[in-house]
């Protein structure tokens, strides 16, 4: 079985980026690249130095992105395929796991948190009671819960 790199664009943040991992034809990861990537022109140079690295002349490449895949169409040398998301999910899980680091390293800011919305009159209405009848099961602080 052929070498596969899987890649697709992947935000952190507002910050787009490239994430390909290579495997090689016994579905073992041999390598992970993730770097800031505008275009699928760029993303193409980047499979394509990975791909050179460990000497594979035409990399099969999965990608979930049309812009990527039709990219890869319009170039000689990449053998590429459009999949599902959830065949290409891993560049997903990949961006989450490194996402701390790549904010470090980037200089990326965390999101701010959104503040949350202020409780509406009647849900605080329904509330009440229901908060007074929790107390009294509980005992009035009489119990250690």
């Amino acid at each position: 079985m052929r070498p596969i790199v899987i890649a697709n664009f992947e935000y952190v943040g507002a910050e787009r980026f490239i994430v390909t991992l290579l495997y090689d034809g016994s579905d073992e990861l041999l390598d992970t690249v993730i770097l800031p990537c505008e275009t699928p022109v760029e993303a193409t140079i980047i499979i394509r130095r990975l791909a050179e690295r460990y000497s594979i002349a035409s990399p099969v490449v999965w990608t979930s992105d049309t812009a990527l895949y039709g990219e890869m169409l319009s170039k000689p040398g990449y053998a590429g395929a459009i999949k599902h998301k959830s065949d290409t999910s891993i560049t997903r899980r990949v961006i989450e796991q490194e996402s701390e680091i790549l904010r470090e390293l980037y200089g990326i800011e965390a999101p701010a948190a959104e503040p949350k919305p202020v409780l509406p009159k009647w849900r605080s209405w329904m509330l009440r009671p229901l908060r007074k009848l929790v107390t009294k099961l509980e005992g009035d602080g009489r119990y250690e819960i």
